[in-house]
Formats: structure tokens, C-alpha cells, sequence
């Protein structure tokens, strides 16, 4: 509804600081979790770490994760890291990983 988006900027604002080499954006009630580095495992351990904070911080107050709504992309220059399948779980369930996000619908 109508509230959707102002009651998601409102608990969004409040969202624990992520971890050096860890950003988070949001647009509408959407968010996209980013990291950059060398190593795809210490990266990968860095988002999972930070959902885990995440999922801490939303149980609280109530609220929790659509994990089927999530997935994992990674960019790269390497062709053999792009097929790779990264290892993100969220409240343990596996985020698939894509080569082509939808992000608010868009390919």
C-alpha cells in the first residue's frame, strides 16, 4: 500500500552499519547488499556475516527476511569466477546465484 515505502524508510534507517568493503542501497522498499575485493570466499564470508547481523536486527523488532526473493551476483572479468556459485545463505536457506539480476523488475 500506500505506506509500504515510508514504513520501509523508516525501519531502513535504523539498519546496523555493514562492515568495511560492505554497502548497502535501497530504492522504493528494495535493497542491494555490495561488496568489492580479491577474494570471492572472505567476500562472501563479509555478506553473510552482515545478513546474519541483519536478520538479528529485523527478528527483534518483529520482521524477518523473504529469502526466495533474494539472489547473488557476481561481476567479474574472470570467465571462470563468473560461473562460480557463491556460497550466501540467509537464516539459512542458499541465495541462488544469477548472471543477470532483476533489480525492481528490471533485467
Amino acid at each position: 500500500g500506500v505506506l509500504s515505502p515510508l514504513l520501509f524508510n523508516f525501519y531502513i534507517s535504523k539498519l546496523p552499519q555493514p562492515p568495511e568493503a560492505v554497502s548497502i542501497t535501497s530504492y522504493a522498499d528494495h535493497c542491494t547488499i555490495l561488496t568489492s575485493g580479491n577474494g570471492i570466499d572472505g567476500m562472501c564470508s563479509k555478506v553473510n556475516n552482515y545478513l546474519s547481523d541483519l536478520s538479528r536486527f529485523l527478528t527483534a523488532r518483529n520482521l524477518q527476511f523473504s529469502p526466495k526473493k533474494f539472489t547473488a551476483t557476481i561481476f567479474t572479468n574472470w570467465t571462470k569466477e563468473y560461473r562460480l556459485e557463491l556460497n550466501i545463505a540467509v537464516e539459512g536457506v542458499k541465495i541462488p546465484t544469477v548472471n543477470n539480476p532483476k533489480i525492481l523488475g528490471v533485467t
